[in-house]
C-alpha cells in the first residue's frame, strides 16, 4: 500500500499487479498438480463372473490404393461387393472392426466412397490407418 501526497491532499492506491502474478502462477499451479492427481484415482469394485471369455477383436482391413481400387482383407473387390462384405461383417453377432487404409495418392473421392459403404452398411466400428509423423513421445 502507498500513499502520495499529491498538491497537498493525500491519494491511497493499492499496487495489484503483484497479488494478480501470484494468483495466476497459483491458478498454474492448481491445474497441472491437480491434473496429475486425478489420474487412476478413482477405484472401482467390478463385478466378478465365473467365467471370463477373452476373445481378441478382430479386424478386417479395407485398402484404397492410388487408382482407387478396393483390397477387402486379401480380395481385390468392387464397390458392389464391397457394400455386400460390408453388410455380411453387420450382420454378424460381433462383427469385427474395420481398418481403412489408403495411398498417399488416392483421390478424396475415392476414400469418401469407401467410407460411405461403411456408413451405409451400418458398421459400428472402423478406424483409418495412419502413419505417424516424427518419432512418438510415449508419456508415462
Amino acid at each position: 500500500m502507498a500513499a502520495k501526497v499529491n498538491g497537498g491532499g493525500v491519494v491511497a492506491e493499492i499496487n495489484v499487479t503483484p497479488f494478480v502474478d501470484i494468483v495466476l502462477v497459483l491458478l498454474i499451479i492448481f491445474m497441472v498438480t491437480s491434473s496429475q492427481l486425478s489420474a487412476g484415482v478413482m477405484e472401482l469394485d467390478l463385478p466378478q463372473a465365473s467365467e471370463v471369455e477373452a476373445k481378441p477383436a478382430e479386424v478386417v482391413q479395407l485398402v484404397v490404393n492410388e487408382g482407387g481400387a478396393l483390397t477387402f482383407g486379401d480380395e481385390r473387390v468392387s464397390a458392389d461387393q464391397l457394400a455386400d462384405r460390408l453388410a455380411e461383417l453387420s450382420a454378424r453377432p460381433h462383427p469385427p472392426s474395420v481398418v481403412v487404409a489408403a495411398d498417399r495418392g488416392t483421390t478424396y473421392q475415392a476414400l469418401v466412397q469407401a467410407l460411405d459403404a461403411i456408413k451405409a452398411a451400418e458398421v459400428s466400428s472402423f478406424a483409418l490407418e495412419l502413419e505417424p509423423l516424427g518419432p512418438r513421445k510415449v508419456q508415462p
